[in-house]
């Protein structure tokens, strides 16, 4: 039983490890151990009752608009440019 108690403590170890590393860059999630297949359909399951977030950086692009637009290249072209 002292393994499998081993087994356990590592797998909590990592799995904390793995969380600290992600929650860098997606703060908001969790990680989850899927060991059997019902776990999974879980996972789906509340992956698609979730409410969907707007993305904001889209929407605060800014754009231009023009009726004309021409093309004029410079006189002095260097080479490293």
């Amino acid at each position: 039983m002292e393994f499998a108690e081993h087994l356990l403590q590592k797998r909590h170890e990592g799995k904390q490890n793995l969380q600290k590393a992600i929650s860098h860059w997606l703060p908001d999630e969790k990680i989850v151990v899927l060991s059997q297949s019902t776990d999974g359909l879980a996972i789906l399951r509340r992956t698609g009752s979730q409410k969907q977030r707007s993305v904001k950086h889209s929407s605060m692009r800014p754009h231009l608009l023009a009726e004309m637009a021409a093309y004029k290249p410079d006189d002095e072209v260097t080479e490293n440019s």
